[in-house]
């Protein structure tokens, strides 16, 4: 019975990460073998999200990995955001085989400093984004449309109650009595009658509207416009408390309600000004309309019609790329290179597993060996493919598309913000994130691509991670500093490079990852002499040092936690750099347009910042 219902499901069962260990501890055997260290225990290094600045700061901090050795101590390297920038760059170039002396790093901050940063404006590409909007505004909104459209017929009263008219009051009756009786029960049949109800009993009163005298009609008016201020001001909340949250869903009906009795006033008011001779014509061109809509936003891809994703990806692809971005289960590391664990953050509102829907989703971690997360299991990158199995699709997991992925902060979060914050941006199409394939759909079931349809259900808070496309954004909006899956694997030496805006030192992502770690893991994590500054904008350290006890293990792990922070170990030019930039070293993240001053200045500071922390006998040679 149970392989029977096994075979009719559309998904199919992955490994647990217990395996997923096992399997990259072969490759962490022969890397340690190649790169000559002779430890068993785990290590890993992790760079955080912050974009360019991040990205900047981070590749000092490789390059003086590099240049002292300590790069091939690590097993796993994880990144977020812009540390992934400079994680995947420097993983994707080979060794300088010319005998510049020039390390990985440094490669990539010359191309950095000549193409003067990476992101550029254009007017076109803005232009684009306008375009794209409106356009994906509409097929968005296309299933609404198409009920008001084909139910326009029964909110007007061109033939005063015809037999339509009481078919649908009888009908919007019987919906009531039946969503009644079924509203507490599970899945969606409950929730299928209650929206039933309430559309059918939207149109009755949008046809009873029609009958009304004009003083009326302005009192209907008057409770419409009350109805919306009601039902935007629930919805405008951002507040988390679990009974403002059911409030909330409940009111996405009487949003619906609104739509449905707005356009029925609308649809009268023309009616009546063009006489009733023209209802027809009208009628027609709505429902061609609204149908053709429907259609295209059953075949277009949000993925595709977004300039803005696009841009940004092939932003990031030439400036920090080596002029190829294959799928990453087929990149083939240097040999020695750790393991690269990109995080991504899968968007999950509407899931009954806790804690993912208190948080709104989950990690999502990808390697060239497994992709992934905790409730959904993980499966083998080679076999996460989309499209026909002939003809398998790569587009969504190479290399470059993945860190434009982890690096989407310019999207929304589904319990950090309000329903209507969440919701405008998803509707007009405008955000980083993208729709994947779920690795956890059979391969025969991965037909297609994702649809506008889907920017809808994510619109209403309806999207899940048990869906067939699944919504990946910003590793950030997890876990900002990329600890989580270092903790997750139990390694007992761990560098967290923490490159966040934090110009009060309030260290709120460490406190966040913390939080995750012991909830999920059992993991504490203490960091002596570590506390929120008083003094904003004063830190008088870069680097502490602490530890995590994992549960079950008698040692405690090793942790070094790197502060962006200028101190006053650094050099004149680093500590007199805020005089030039008032926002030095903390420039907001949301200012992507750097300079190769902006480059060179967050670069010394990572090379300047390393440095001081793991300080190394003898010389370290220089690039000419």
């Amino acid at each position: 019975m149970k392989k029977e219902q096994q075979e009719k499901s559309f998904t199919m069962s992955g490994e647990k990460r217990s395996k997923v260990y096992e399997e990259e501890a072969a490759y962490l055997r022969n890397r340690r073998s190649v790169a000559g260290t002779h430890t068993t225990d785990r290590s890993g290094i992790a760079f955080s999200g912050g974009g360019i600045r991040s990205a900047c700061f981070s590749l000092g901090i490789l390059n003086w990995l590099e240049r002292s050795g300590m790069w091939k101590e690590f097993d796993y390297v994880s990144s977020v955001s812009g540390g992934g920038y400079a994680v995947a760059s420097v993983l994707e170039r080979e060794f300088d085989g010319e005998g510049s002396g020039k390390t990985r790093a440094e490669m990539v901050v010359d191309k950095l400093r000549h193409d003067d940063g990476y992101l550029r404006s254009k007017s076109a590409t803005l232009f684009l984004l306008v375009i794209s909007a409106s356009i994906s505004g509409l097929l968005t909104f296309s299933p609404i449309m198409l009920l008001c459209g084909q139910s326009a017929s029964l909110m007007i009263n061109i033939y005063p109650r015809t037999v339509d008219n009481w078919a649908s009051g009888i009908f919007c009756a019987a919906s009531a009595v039946i969503s009644l009786s079924t509203w507490r029960m599970p899945g969606m049949v409950g929730k299928l009658t209650l929206f039933i109800a309430v559309f059918f009993g939207s149109i009755q009163v949008a046809w009873v509207t029609g009958y009304l005298p004009p003083n009326l009609r302005v009192g209907m008016g008057i409770l419409l416009i009350l109805s919306w201020l009601i039902v935007l001001g629930l919805l405008g909340l951002g507040l988390s408390h679990p009974l403002i949250k059911r409030i909330q869903r409940a009111s996405f009906l009487g949003l619906m309600a609104n739509i449905v009795l707005t356009f029925a006033i609308v649809l009268h008011l023309v009616i009546d000004g063009t006489g009733k001779t023209h209802t027809n014509d009208v009628l027609a061109c709505l429902y061609i309309v609204s149908l053709g809509l429907i259609f295209l936003a059953l075949l277009a891809s949000p993925n595709r019609l977004n300039p803005f994703l696009v841009t940004y990806y092939k932003s990031l692809q030439t400036a920090f790329g080596n002029g190829r971005d294959d799928a990453i289960w087929r990149n083939r590391a240097q040999q020695g290179d750790p393991i690269h664990l990109i995080n991504c953050f899968v968007q999950s509102p509407r899931t009954r597993e806790e804690p993912v829907r208190s948080r709104g989703g989950e990690n999502f971690c990808i390697s060239r060996f497994f992709c992934g997360s905790q409730s959904l299991d993980y499966f083998r990158t080679a076999t996460w493919s989309s499209g026909r199995e002939k003809k398998p699709v790569w587009r969504h997991q190479t290399i470059w598309r993945l860190i434009t992925t982890s690096g989407a902060a310019v999207d929304v979060h589904p319990t950090r913000q309000s329903p209507i914050v969440n919701g405008l941006p998803t509707m007009f199409n405008i955000g980083l994130c993208s729709w994947v394939i779920n690795p956890s759909f059979k391969r025969k079931h991965r037909k297609g691509g994702p649809v506008f349809v889907l920017n809808f259900a994510a619109a209403v808070g309806g999207n899940s991670i048990k869906q067939k496309w699944i919504r990946l954004s910003d590793g950030g909006h997890f876990e900002n500093l990329g600890l989580y899956e270092l903790v997750a694997r139990q390694c007992m030496d761990i560098i967290v490079v923490d490159a966040g805006c934090d110009p009060e030192y309030r260290f709120s992502d460490l406190a966040l990852a913390m939080e995750k770690c012991r909830d999920d893991f059992g993991a504490e994590i203490d960091i002596p002499g570590l506390f929120p500054q008083r003094s904003p904008g004063r830190c008088h350290q870069s680097k502490f040092e602490g530890y995590i006890r994992y549960r079950g293990v008698d040692k405690p792990a090793k942790l070094t936690y790197l502060k962006l922070v200028v101190t006053e170990h650094h050099s004149m030019r680093m500590r007199l750099q805020s005089s030039i930039d008032p926002k030095f070293p903390h420039e907001p993240t949301r200012n992507q347009f750097s300079t190769k001053a902006f480059v060179d200045a967050y670069y010394q500071l990572g090379c300047e910042t390393a440095a001081l922390a793991f300080p190394v006998t003898g010389t370290v040679k220089r690039a000419a």
